[in-house]
């Protein structure tokens, strides 16, 4: 697979479809994103630290606690192969998470596709042409959709 754009979304689990979400609505904002559903995330695929390593921007949106969770294995994977690659993690606090009902709950934390929009917008700079793409990395399979456009 090829990067197309300056920012990769890595979905984790669940959240695969609320990061292709997003990408469509960046898309539609004249926004390039790469998504990502790996087949596993630990370890981490070297395929997948490879393929992040060409873009400028990662976003690994996770439902699970961010220190110590993915999106910290993935920073750390690109930094022992030397990329500069800024990793952002979004994913919950590890603090008491109120009852309420999942969505309302991943919305309040950034997790859906506006808050996970919000963000890839905050981190980029450069324009770049529209364009969106899903890709599978690891057991060398596309994901549910192999790319859109």
């Amino acid at each position: 697979a090829n990067a197309d754009g300056e920012v990769l979304l890595v979905g984790v689990g669940s959240l695969v479809a609320a990061a292709v979400d997003a990408a469509e609505l960046l898309r539609s904002q004249g926004v390039a994103v790469t998504v990502v559903d790996p087949r596993w995330v630990l370890p981490v695929d070297p395929a997948l630290v490879e393929f992040a390593a060409a873009f400028r921007v990662v976003v690994v949106a996770e439902d699970g606690v961010v220190t110590g969770g993915v999106g910290d294995a993935i920073a750390r994977a690109l930094r022992d192969v030397g990329a500069r690659t800024q990793v952002e993690t979004l994913g919950l606090a590890a603090a008491f998470v109120p009852h309420g009902r999942r969505n309302d709950l991943l919305a309040a934390a950034g997790l859906d596709a506006a808050g996970i929009a919000a963000t890839v917008r905050r981190l980029r700079g450069a324009e770049v042409a529209p364009s969106l793409r899903l890709v599978g990395v690891g057991g060398g399979q596309p994901s549910r959709r192999d790319s859109i456009r």
